[in-house]
Protein backbone atom coordinates (compact mmCIF):
# COMPACT_ATOMS: atom_id res chain seq x y z
CA UNK A 1 0.00 0.00 0.00
CA UNK A 2 1.27 3.44 -1.02
CA UNK A 3 2.42 5.81 1.60
CA UNK A 4 -0.36 8.82 0.92
CA UNK A 5 -2.66 5.52 1.53
CA UNK A 6 -1.88 4.88 5.34
CA UNK A 7 -3.79 4.62 8.06
CA UNK A 8 -3.11 7.63 10.30
CA UNK A 9 -3.00 6.91 13.98
CA UNK A 10 -3.32 9.48 17.00
CA UNK A 11 -2.67 8.59 20.46
CA UNK A 12 -3.60 11.44 22.70
CA UNK A 13 -1.97 10.98 26.19
CA UNK A 14 -3.04 13.57 28.96
CA UNK A 15 -2.74 12.53 32.76
CA UNK A 16 -6.00 10.25 33.59
CA UNK A 17 -6.34 8.78 30.12
CA UNK A 18 -5.10 7.73 26.67
CA UNK A 19 -7.29 8.07 23.43
CA UNK A 20 -6.77 6.33 20.27
CA UNK A 21 -8.10 7.96 17.11
CA UNK A 22 -7.73 5.45 13.79
CA UNK A 23 -8.02 7.64 10.39
CA UNK A 24 -6.51 8.48 6.91
CA UNK A 25 -4.86 11.88 7.01
CA UNK A 26 -5.91 14.50 4.32
CA UNK A 27 -3.63 17.09 4.68
CA UNK A 28 -4.26 18.71 8.13
CA UNK A 29 -7.61 17.08 8.33
CA UNK A 30 -8.22 13.76 9.87
CA UNK A 31 -10.65 12.00 8.94
CA UNK A 32 -12.24 9.01 11.81
CA UNK A 33 -12.49 5.43 10.48
CA UNK A 34 -15.37 3.21 11.10
CA UNK A 35 -15.34 -0.27 12.67
CA UNK A 36 -16.22 -1.75 9.22
CA UNK A 37 -13.40 0.22 7.85
CA UNK A 38 -10.52 -0.70 10.08
CA UNK A 39 -11.80 -4.46 10.34
CA UNK A 40 -11.39 -4.00 5.47
CA UNK A 41 -8.12 -3.05 6.66
CA UNK A 42 -7.31 -5.75 8.93
CA UNK A 43 -6.53 -3.63 11.92
CA UNK A 44 -7.78 -5.56 15.49
CA UNK A 45 -9.50 -3.28 17.09
CA UNK A 46 -9.21 -5.21 20.09
CA UNK A 47 -5.37 -4.99 19.90
CA UNK A 48 -3.19 -3.01 22.65
CA UNK A 49 -2.04 0.25 21.09
CA UNK A 50 1.51 -1.01 20.57
CA UNK A 51 0.15 -3.64 18.50
CA UNK A 52 -1.88 -1.67 16.42
CA UNK A 53 1.26 1.19 15.71
CA UNK A 54 3.20 -2.10 14.77
CA UNK A 55 0.80 -2.73 11.67
CA UNK A 56 2.42 -2.31 8.30
CA UNK A 57 -0.16 -0.19 6.71
CA UNK A 58 -0.77 1.84 10.24
CA UNK A 59 1.92 5.35 10.61
CA UNK A 60 1.49 6.16 14.47
CA UNK A 61 1.58 9.30 16.88
CA UNK A 62 1.78 9.81 19.85
CA UNK A 63 1.01 13.40 21.50
CA UNK A 64 0.99 14.02 24.59
CA UNK A 65 -0.75 17.29 26.24
CA UNK A 66 -2.40 18.59 29.66
CA UNK A 67 -5.16 18.13 31.24
CA UNK A 68 -6.11 21.61 30.98
CA UNK A 69 -5.19 21.95 27.27
CA UNK A 70 -7.20 18.54 26.59
CA UNK A 71 -10.16 19.37 28.42
CA UNK A 72 -12.80 21.69 26.61
CA UNK A 73 -14.39 25.22 27.54
CA UNK A 74 -17.34 25.16 28.49
CA UNK A 75 -18.78 28.85 27.49
CA UNK A 76 -21.30 30.48 24.83
CA UNK A 77 -18.99 29.41 22.28
CA UNK A 78 -19.65 25.55 22.75
CA UNK A 79 -20.94 25.44 19.17
CA UNK A 80 -17.31 25.73 17.97
CA UNK A 81 -16.09 22.29 16.96
CA UNK A 82 -13.12 21.11 18.44
CA UNK A 83 -11.07 21.15 14.84
CA UNK A 84 -12.17 25.14 14.45
CA UNK A 85 -9.04 27.88 15.38
CA UNK A 86 -9.43 28.17 19.29
CA UNK A 87 -8.94 32.38 17.56
CA UNK A 88 -12.78 32.03 17.27
CA UNK A 89 -13.05 32.31 20.49
CA UNK A 90 -12.13 35.45 21.49
CA UNK A 91 -15.37 37.19 20.10
CA UNK A 92 -16.93 35.16 23.03
CA UNK A 93 -14.86 36.44 25.57
CA UNK A 94 -16.45 39.50 26.70
CA UNK A 95 -19.95 39.78 27.79
CA UNK A 96 -20.74 42.45 24.94
CA UNK A 97 -20.29 41.27 21.39
CA UNK A 98 -20.44 44.43 20.16
CA UNK A 99 -17.70 45.53 22.70
CA UNK A 100 -16.07 42.13 21.76
CA UNK A 101 -15.95 42.66 17.83
CA UNK A 102 -14.98 46.06 17.98
CA UNK A 103 -11.77 45.29 20.38
CA UNK A 104 -10.95 42.73 18.29
CA UNK A 105 -11.17 44.60 15.03
CA UNK A 106 -8.89 47.57 16.31
CA UNK A 107 -6.29 45.12 17.61
CA UNK A 108 -6.46 43.22 14.05
CA UNK A 109 -6.19 46.80 12.08
CA UNK A 110 -3.00 47.69 14.33
CA UNK A 111 -1.09 44.66 12.97
CA UNK A 112 -1.59 46.01 9.39
CA UNK A 113 -1.45 50.01 10.18
CA UNK A 114 1.43 50.68 7.96
CA UNK A 115 -0.83 48.96 4.73
CA UNK A 116 -3.12 51.77 5.59
CA UNK A 117 -1.89 54.82 6.63
CA UNK A 118 -1.82 57.39 6.02
CA UNK A 119 -2.87 57.22 2.25
CA UNK A 120 -5.74 55.23 3.38
CA UNK A 121 -7.14 56.02 6.32
CA UNK A 122 -6.72 58.91 8.40
CA UNK A 123 -4.94 58.73 12.34
CA UNK A 124 -7.10 57.02 14.97
CA UNK A 125 -7.52 56.54 18.67
CA UNK A 126 -9.72 54.40 20.80
CA UNK A 127 -11.15 55.95 23.69
CA UNK A 128 -12.08 53.40 26.58
CA UNK A 129 -14.69 54.70 28.86
CA UNK A 130 -15.06 53.94 32.58
CA UNK A 131 -11.94 52.06 32.65
CA UNK A 132 -9.53 53.38 35.44
CA UNK A 133 -7.49 49.67 35.79
CA UNK A 134 -7.51 47.61 33.47
CA UNK A 135 -9.04 43.78 33.10
CA UNK A 136 -6.40 40.72 32.91
CA UNK A 137 -8.38 39.35 30.18
CA UNK A 138 -8.43 42.59 28.08
CA UNK A 139 -4.29 42.89 28.65
CA UNK A 140 -4.26 39.78 27.85
CA UNK A 141 -5.80 40.20 24.42
CA UNK A 142 -4.09 43.20 23.53
CA UNK A 143 -0.54 41.25 24.03
CA UNK A 144 -2.02 38.20 22.57
CA UNK A 145 -2.39 40.30 19.35
CA UNK A 146 0.17 42.37 19.73
CA UNK A 147 3.13 39.64 19.81
CA UNK A 148 6.72 39.95 21.69
CA UNK A 149 7.50 42.74 23.46
CA UNK A 150 11.09 42.37 24.62
CA UNK A 151 13.52 40.52 22.30
CA UNK A 152 17.43 40.99 22.51
CA UNK A 153 20.25 39.60 20.37
CA UNK A 154 24.19 39.08 20.79
CA UNK A 155 25.07 42.86 22.64
CA UNK A 156 22.00 44.56 22.04
CA UNK A 157 18.27 44.01 23.39
CA UNK A 158 15.01 46.08 23.22
CA UNK A 159 11.04 46.43 24.48
CA UNK A 160 8.19 48.03 23.82
CA UNK A 161 5.64 47.42 26.45
CA UNK A 162 2.03 46.52 25.40
CA UNK A 163 0.88 48.86 28.45
CA UNK A 164 2.25 52.10 29.20
CA UNK A 165 1.81 53.54 32.60
CA UNK A 166 4.21 55.89 35.13
CA UNK A 167 7.56 54.36 36.28
CA UNK A 168 10.46 55.94 38.07
CA UNK A 169 14.17 55.81 36.81
CA UNK A 170 16.18 54.06 39.19
CA UNK A 171 17.16 56.65 42.00
CA UNK A 172 14.98 59.51 41.11
CA UNK A 173 11.64 60.28 43.09
CA UNK A 174 9.79 61.90 40.06
CA UNK A 175 8.37 59.98 36.99
CA UNK A 176 9.80 59.34 33.73
CA UNK A 177 9.08 61.73 31.16
CA UNK A 178 11.35 60.66 27.95
CA UNK A 179 10.04 58.08 25.19
CA UNK A 180 13.60 56.04 25.97
CA UNK A 181 12.60 55.39 29.57
CA UNK A 182 9.42 53.57 28.55
CA UNK A 183 10.48 52.35 24.59
CA UNK A 184 14.66 51.75 23.98
CA UNK A 185 16.51 49.65 22.47
CA UNK A 186 20.37 48.98 24.34
CA UNK A 187 23.29 48.73 22.25
CA UNK A 188 26.35 47.59 23.95
CA UNK A 189 29.80 49.11 22.81
CA UNK A 190 32.32 47.73 24.63
CA UNK A 191 32.55 49.27 28.14
CA UNK A 192 29.40 51.51 27.55
CA UNK A 193 25.54 51.15 26.51
CA UNK A 194 23.72 53.32 24.13
CA UNK A 195 20.21 53.90 24.42
CA UNK A 196 18.30 54.44 21.49
CA UNK A 197 14.16 55.30 21.50
CA UNK A 198 12.38 52.44 19.79
CA UNK A 199 9.28 52.80 17.55
CA UNK A 200 6.14 51.08 17.68
CA UNK A 201 4.89 50.00 14.21
CA UNK A 202 1.73 47.89 14.04
CA UNK A 203 1.07 47.79 17.36
CA UNK A 204 -2.04 48.49 19.42
CA UNK A 205 -0.73 50.51 22.96
CA UNK A 206 -2.77 50.76 26.33
CA UNK A 207 -2.04 54.62 27.92
CA UNK A 208 -3.56 54.61 31.45
CA UNK A 209 -3.94 57.85 32.81
CA UNK A 210 -0.50 57.61 34.84
CA UNK A 211 1.14 57.79 32.13
CA UNK A 212 3.29 61.69 31.82
CA UNK A 213 0.91 63.90 30.30
CA UNK A 214 3.69 65.56 27.82
CA UNK A 215 4.24 62.06 26.43
CA UNK A 216 0.21 61.32 25.63
CA UNK A 217 0.14 64.64 23.77
CA UNK A 218 2.66 63.83 21.35
CA UNK A 219 1.87 60.30 21.19
CA UNK A 220 0.70 61.18 17.50
CA UNK A 221 3.99 62.56 16.02
CA UNK A 222 6.25 60.30 18.51
CA UNK A 223 4.36 57.00 17.03
CA UNK A 224 2.63 57.44 14.25
CA UNK A 225 2.11 53.61 13.24
CA UNK A 226 1.01 53.00 16.24
CA UNK A 227 -2.93 52.80 17.42
CA UNK A 228 -3.34 54.39 21.28
CA UNK A 229 -5.81 52.82 22.83
CA UNK A 230 -6.40 55.84 25.87
CA UNK A 231 -8.04 54.34 29.47
CA UNK A 232 -8.86 58.00 31.32
CA UNK A 233 -11.74 60.08 31.14
CA UNK A 234 -10.49 62.16 28.23
CA UNK A 235 -8.78 61.60 25.69
CA UNK A 236 -5.19 64.24 25.38
CA UNK A 237 -4.76 64.28 21.96
CA UNK A 238 -6.97 65.39 19.01
CA UNK A 239 -6.60 63.28 15.84
CA UNK A 240 -9.05 62.67 12.98
CA UNK A 241 -10.96 59.46 14.18
CA UNK A 242 -11.83 58.89 18.18
CA UNK A 243 -13.52 55.28 18.56
CA UNK A 244 -15.48 55.29 22.25
CA UNK A 245 -15.67 52.40 23.86
CA UNK A 246 -17.12 51.41 26.72
CA UNK A 247 -13.77 49.92 29.14
CA UNK A 248 -16.29 48.45 32.12
CA UNK A 249 -17.73 46.15 29.79
CA UNK A 250 -14.09 44.08 29.52
CA UNK A 251 -14.15 43.88 33.57
CA UNK A 252 -17.04 40.91 32.75
CA UNK A 253 -15.88 38.29 30.63
CA UNK A 254 -16.23 34.31 31.14
CA UNK A 255 -13.69 33.11 33.73
CA UNK A 256 -13.80 29.19 32.33
CA UNK A 257 -13.40 30.76 28.92
CA UNK A 258 -10.03 33.07 29.81
CA UNK A 259 -8.24 30.33 31.84
CA UNK A 260 -8.59 27.66 29.28
CA UNK A 261 -7.17 30.19 26.45
CA UNK A 262 -4.56 31.84 29.18
CA UNK A 263 -3.49 28.26 29.50
CA UNK A 264 -2.95 28.17 25.63
CA UNK A 265 -1.28 31.44 25.34
CA UNK A 266 2.02 30.47 23.43
CA UNK A 267 -0.07 28.49 20.56
CA UNK A 268 -2.55 31.50 20.20
CA UNK A 269 -0.05 33.96 19.90
CA UNK A 270 1.82 32.09 17.04
CA UNK A 271 -1.17 31.56 14.91
CA UNK A 272 -1.87 35.44 15.01
CA UNK A 273 1.99 35.99 14.26
CA UNK A 274 1.33 33.29 11.41
CA UNK A 275 -1.46 35.11 10.33
CA UNK A 276 0.36 38.85 10.24
CA UNK A 277 3.87 37.47 8.47
CA UNK A 278 1.60 35.65 5.92
CA UNK A 279 -0.46 39.04 5.01
CA UNK A 280 2.70 41.19 5.00
CA UNK A 281 4.69 38.65 2.93
CA UNK A 282 2.56 37.17 0.56
CA UNK A 283 1.79 39.69 -2.48
CA UNK A 284 -1.69 38.07 -3.08
CA UNK A 285 -2.95 38.16 1.12
CA UNK A 286 -2.09 41.91 1.03
CA UNK A 287 -3.81 42.68 -2.55
CA UNK A 288 -6.80 40.64 -1.01
CA UNK A 289 -7.07 43.02 2.23
CA UNK A 290 -6.57 45.94 0.30
CA UNK A 291 -9.27 44.73 -2.53
CA UNK A 292 -11.41 44.11 0.71
CA UNK A 293 -11.02 47.77 1.82
CA UNK A 294 -12.39 49.20 -1.05
CA UNK A 295 -14.71 46.98 -1.06
CA UNK A 296 -16.05 48.04 1.80
CA UNK A 297 -16.07 51.61 1.24
CA UNK A 298 -18.53 51.44 -1.69
CA UNK A 299 -21.76 52.91 -0.23
CA UNK A 300 -23.69 52.76 -3.29
CA UNK A 301 -23.49 51.95 -7.05
CA UNK A 302 -25.21 53.84 -9.96
CA UNK A 303 -24.99 51.89 -13.52
CA UNK A 304 -21.07 51.84 -14.08
CA UNK A 305 -20.66 54.57 -11.12
CA UNK A 306 -20.17 54.14 -7.39
CA UNK A 307 -19.89 56.43 -4.58
CA UNK A 308 -17.12 55.75 -1.88
CA UNK A 309 -16.86 56.77 1.09
CA UNK A 310 -15.29 59.76 1.97
CA UNK A 311 -15.84 60.62 5.65
CA UNK A 312 -13.23 59.34 7.87
CA UNK A 313 -15.37 57.15 10.50
CA UNK A 314 -16.73 55.08 7.75
CA UNK A 315 -13.21 54.13 6.31
CA UNK A 316 -11.75 53.28 9.40
CA UNK A 317 -15.31 50.43 9.92
CA UNK A 318 -14.59 49.74 6.27
CA UNK A 319 -10.74 48.79 6.96
CA UNK A 320 -11.62 46.92 10.50
CA UNK A 321 -13.78 45.27 8.39
CA UNK A 322 -11.14 44.33 6.00
CA UNK A 323 -9.16 42.91 8.21
CA UNK A 324 -11.48 40.86 9.62
CA UNK A 325 -12.56 39.46 6.44
CA UNK A 326 -9.41 38.36 5.56
CA UNK A 327 -8.55 37.33 9.02
CA UNK A 328 -11.76 33.99 8.43
CA UNK A 329 -10.51 33.35 4.66
CA UNK A 330 -6.80 33.03 6.66
CA UNK A 331 -8.20 30.62 8.70
CA UNK A 332 -10.59 28.64 6.10
CA UNK A 333 -7.43 28.47 3.85
CA UNK A 334 -5.20 26.64 6.34
CA UNK A 335 -7.93 24.28 7.79
CA UNK A 336 -8.34 26.23 10.68
CA UNK A 337 -11.67 26.75 10.35
CA UNK A 338 -14.69 25.27 8.51
CA UNK A 339 -16.26 27.35 5.82
CA UNK A 340 -19.79 27.02 7.37
CA UNK A 341 -18.55 27.91 10.97
CA UNK A 342 -16.55 31.48 9.78
CA UNK A 343 -19.14 32.57 7.36
CA UNK A 344 -21.32 32.70 10.65
CA UNK A 345 -19.01 34.52 12.57
CA UNK A 346 -18.44 36.96 10.12
CA UNK A 347 -21.92 37.90 9.33
CA UNK A 348 -21.68 38.36 13.28
CA UNK A 349 -18.92 41.02 12.70
CA UNK A 350 -20.13 42.83 9.54
CA UNK A 351 -23.52 43.52 11.17
CA UNK A 352 -21.61 45.22 14.45
CA UNK A 353 -19.00 46.91 12.41
CA UNK A 354 -20.82 47.94 9.41
CA UNK A 355 -24.39 47.48 9.61
CA UNK A 356 -24.98 50.03 6.70
CA UNK A 357 -23.90 47.95 4.15
CA UNK A 358 -24.86 44.19 6.11
CA UNK A 359 -27.07 42.21 3.89
CA UNK A 360 -30.55 42.05 4.66
CA UNK A 361 -31.70 38.46 5.69
CA UNK A 362 -34.69 37.25 4.01
CA UNK A 363 -38.32 38.84 4.76
CA UNK A 364 -36.30 41.65 6.16
CA UNK A 365 -37.34 43.86 2.85
CA UNK A 366 -38.43 46.82 4.69
CA UNK A 367 -36.20 46.89 7.22
CA UNK A 368 -38.24 45.40 10.15
CA UNK A 369 -35.79 44.03 12.68
CA UNK A 370 -33.47 46.34 13.48
CA UNK A 371 -32.84 49.56 14.87
CA UNK A 372 -30.45 50.47 12.40
CA UNK A 373 -32.69 50.39 9.53
CA UNK A 374 -34.71 52.86 7.99
CA UNK A 375 -38.16 51.37 7.62
CA UNK A 376 -37.74 50.49 11.63
CA UNK A 377 -37.23 54.16 12.45
CA UNK A 378 -40.17 55.54 10.17
CA UNK A 379 -42.71 52.75 11.87
CA UNK A 380 -41.69 53.75 15.07
CA UNK A 381 -42.30 57.64 13.63
CA UNK A 382 -45.53 56.92 12.20
CA UNK A 383 -46.60 55.06 15.51
CA UNK A 384 -45.33 57.73 17.97
CA UNK A 385 -46.83 60.63 15.93
CA UNK A 386 -50.41 58.54 15.61
CA UNK A 387 -52.06 60.82 18.75
CA UNK A 388 -50.05 63.66 18.87
CA UNK A 389 -50.63 67.06 17.38
CA UNK A 390 -47.73 68.75 15.58
CA UNK A 391 -47.57 72.51 15.52
CA UNK A 392 -45.24 75.35 13.94
CA UNK A 393 -43.84 75.86 17.32
CA UNK A 394 -41.91 73.41 20.06
CA UNK A 395 -43.33 73.76 24.31
CA UNK A 396 -43.03 71.51 27.33
CA UNK A 397 -44.25 68.10 25.60
CA UNK A 398 -44.05 68.47 22.20
CA UNK A 399 -42.92 65.59 19.99
CA UNK A 400 -42.20 67.22 16.57
CA UNK A 401 -42.73 71.02 14.91
CA UNK A 402 -43.40 71.82 11.26
CA UNK A 403 -41.62 74.23 10.14
CA UNK A 404 -40.19 75.93 6.50
CA UNK A 405 -36.18 76.21 6.44
CA UNK A 406 -34.25 77.83 3.89
CA UNK A 407 -36.97 77.09 1.73
CA UNK A 408 -37.50 73.82 2.43
CA UNK A 409 -40.59 72.55 4.76
CA UNK A 410 -38.88 70.33 7.56
CA UNK A 411 -40.27 67.44 10.09
CA UNK A 412 -38.27 68.74 12.62
CA UNK A 413 -37.86 66.51 16.08
CA UNK A 414 -35.19 66.50 19.14
CA UNK A 415 -32.49 63.69 18.16
CA UNK A 416 -31.43 62.91 21.76
CA UNK A 417 -35.28 62.67 22.99
CA UNK A 418 -36.44 61.11 19.84
CA UNK A 419 -33.53 58.70 19.61
CA UNK A 420 -34.15 57.71 23.32
CA UNK A 421 -37.58 56.51 22.85
CA UNK A 422 -37.21 54.79 19.73
CA UNK A 423 -34.81 52.27 21.79
CA UNK A 424 -37.20 51.91 24.39
CA UNK A 425 -39.84 51.73 21.47
CA UNK A 426 -37.66 49.04 20.01
CA UNK A 427 -36.31 47.18 23.17
CA UNK A 428 -40.06 46.60 24.00
CA UNK A 429 -40.85 44.87 20.50
CA UNK A 430 -37.65 43.02 20.49
CA UNK A 431 -36.08 44.76 17.40
CA UNK A 432 -32.33 43.82 16.84
CA UNK A 433 -30.24 46.66 18.83
CA UNK A 434 -26.74 44.79 18.13
CA UNK A 435 -26.19 48.41 16.35
CA UNK A 436 -25.63 50.34 19.59
CA UNK A 437 -23.79 47.46 21.61
CA UNK A 438 -20.33 48.63 22.73
CA UNK A 439 -21.02 52.16 21.87
CA UNK A 440 -20.77 55.25 24.13
CA UNK A 441 -24.78 56.24 24.49
CA UNK A 442 -23.74 60.30 23.67
CA UNK A 443 -22.81 58.99 19.97
CA UNK A 444 -25.63 56.51 19.45
CA UNK A 445 -28.17 59.16 18.04
CA UNK A 446 -25.39 60.31 15.00
CA UNK A 447 -24.37 56.75 14.78
CA UNK A 448 -28.09 56.10 14.22
CA UNK A 449 -28.76 58.87 11.55
CA UNK A 450 -25.97 58.38 9.40
CA UNK A 451 -26.67 54.78 8.91
CA UNK A 452 -30.50 56.00 8.61
CA UNK A 453 -29.08 58.17 5.59
CA UNK A 454 -27.10 55.84 3.60
CA UNK A 455 -30.49 54.79 2.69
CA UNK A 456 -31.99 57.58 2.30
CA UNK A 457 -29.28 60.44 2.08
CA UNK A 458 -31.80 63.23 1.08
CA UNK A 459 -33.89 62.54 3.44
CA UNK A 460 -32.73 64.17 6.55
CA UNK A 461 -31.07 67.90 6.72
CA UNK A 462 -27.06 67.88 7.72
CA UNK A 463 -24.74 70.40 8.80
CA UNK A 464 -22.00 70.43 6.30
CA UNK A 465 -19.70 68.10 6.78
CA UNK A 466 -21.26 65.84 10.04
CA UNK A 467 -24.63 64.33 10.00
CA UNK A 468 -25.69 66.87 13.07
CA UNK A 469 -27.65 69.63 12.29
CA UNK A 470 -28.45 72.08 14.93
CA UNK A 471 -31.28 74.20 15.38
CA UNK A 472 -33.34 76.79 17.60
CA UNK A 473 -36.38 74.39 18.65
CA UNK A 474 -37.05 76.70 22.12
CA UNK A 475 -35.76 79.31 21.68
CA UNK A 476 -33.22 81.64 19.30
CA UNK A 477 -30.38 81.41 21.81
CA UNK A 478 -30.10 77.59 22.35
CA UNK A 479 -29.57 75.25 19.25
CA UNK A 480 -29.97 71.47 19.55
CA UNK A 481 -29.10 68.31 17.66
CA UNK A 482 -32.31 68.14 15.61
CA UNK A 483 -33.45 65.86 13.27
CA UNK A 484 -34.99 67.68 10.13
CA UNK A 485 -36.89 65.47 7.96
CA UNK A 486 -37.83 67.19 4.34
CA UNK A 487 -41.46 66.34 3.80
CA UNK A 488 -40.86 66.00 0.17
CA UNK A 489 -38.30 63.07 0.58
CA UNK A 490 -40.07 61.43 3.64
CA UNK A 491 -43.07 61.09 1.16
CA UNK A 492 -41.27 58.74 -0.93
CA UNK A 493 -39.84 56.68 1.59
CA UNK A 494 -42.98 55.99 3.22
CA UNK A 495 -44.56 55.44 -0.08
CA UNK A 496 -41.60 53.11 -0.78
CA UNK A 497 -41.81 51.65 2.66
CA UNK A 498 -45.43 50.80 2.13
CA UNK A 499 -46.65 52.73 5.63
CA UNK A 500 -50.02 53.83 5.93
CA UNK A 501 -50.94 57.31 6.02
CA UNK A 502 -53.79 57.51 8.01
CA UNK A 503 -52.00 58.68 11.08
CA UNK A 504 -50.83 61.86 11.92
CA UNK A 505 -47.60 61.55 10.13
CA UNK A 506 -49.48 60.35 7.12
CA UNK A 507 -52.19 63.63 6.93
CA UNK A 508 -49.13 65.96 6.89
CA UNK A 509 -47.28 64.18 4.50
CA UNK A 510 -49.90 63.27 2.05
CA UNK A 511 -52.86 65.91 3.23
CA UNK A 512 -56.36 64.86 2.38
CA UNK A 513 -57.82 66.53 -0.85
CA UNK A 514 -60.78 68.87 -0.51
CA UNK A 515 -64.02 69.65 -2.25
CA UNK A 516 -63.41 71.57 -5.22
CA UNK A 517 -64.50 74.50 -5.14
CA UNK A 518 -66.84 76.00 -8.21
CA UNK A 519 -64.73 78.69 -10.22
CA UNK A 520 -65.50 82.25 -10.27
CA UNK A 521 -65.97 83.37 -13.63
CA UNK A 522 -67.62 86.97 -15.30
CA UNK A 523 -70.59 85.36 -16.06
CA UNK A 524 -71.29 83.43 -12.79
CA UNK A 525 -71.08 86.61 -11.29
CA UNK A 526 -73.14 88.66 -13.66
CA UNK A 527 -76.22 85.73 -13.20
CA UNK A 528 -76.08 86.17 -9.63
CA UNK A 529 -76.33 89.90 -9.81
CA UNK A 530 -79.57 89.70 -12.03
CA UNK A 531 -81.31 86.98 -9.72
CA UNK A 532 -80.52 89.22 -6.85
CA UNK A 533 -82.38 92.49 -8.71
CA UNK A 534 -85.80 89.80 -9.59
Amino acid sequence: MKKQNKIHVKRVVSLQDSTLVLGKSSGNVLHELTEKECVACGIDLAASPEDIAEHKDVEFTEIKINRKTADPPISRASHISPHDSMLLLLLDLFVDPGFTIQLLGVLLLSRFWSIFWPELVPRMQVHLTGLFVPSDPLLWMIRLIGGAESWKGNGWSAQLPTCLYACHSFGQATVASRWTDYTRTEIRLRNRTVQLRTRYVDRAVLILSSFPATLQRTFHEEQPFAIPLFSMSKTPTRTDVTLSLDGSISCTYEQTLFDHMKDCTDELMAECEAFVRTVHKKKRWRQALLDAFQQHCIISRDGNYVKCAADADRRIHAAMLAVLEIWFRWLIDTDRCAEETANERYMEVWAVILPETYPKPAGDSQGEFRVESLGTFLRFLNEQLATVRISDHFEQGSVAVVREVSSEKLLILHRELTVNTLLDWAKARQVDCTFIHGRKSSEIPAKLQRAWMTEAPDLFKTGGRDVTWKYSLVDAKHKVAALGLRLESLRQQLKEYQIPVDSALGQLVCPPETDAQPELTESAILEDFQEIEL
